[in-house]
C-alpha cells in the first residue's frame, strides 16, 4: 500500500480521516519491519509505538506525517 504525501496545512489535516494505530500496524507488518525497528527510526519507544497501535495513546498530525514518511519509503 502506496501513501501518497501532500503538503497540507494543521487545518486541512483535520478535515482528513485521523490515521489510527490499526492502520500504522498494518503498514508497518507488509514492510515486514518489527515495532522496535518503526519506533526506533521515527524517534520514539516501542513502548509509545504499541500504545499507538493498541489505540491507547492519540498520535499527533506530526508523528501521523513522520511515520507514514518512513513507512512510504
Amino acid at each position: 500500500m502506496k501513501i501518497t504525501m501532500y503538503n497540507l496545512s494543521k487545518d486541512t489535516l483535520s478535515s482528513f480521516p485521523v490515521l489510527n494505530g490499526t492502520m500504522i500496524k498494518e503498514l508497518r507488518i507488509k514492510k515486514g519491519w518489527k515495532q522496535a525497528y518503526l519506533a526506533y527510526i521515527v524517534g520514539i519507544s516501542s513502548y509509545k509505538l504499541s500504545r499507538i497501535e493498541n489505540g491507547k495513546t492519540r498520535i499527533s498530525h506530526q508523528l501521523a506525517i513522520l511515520i507514514l514518511e518512513k513507512l512510504n519509503n
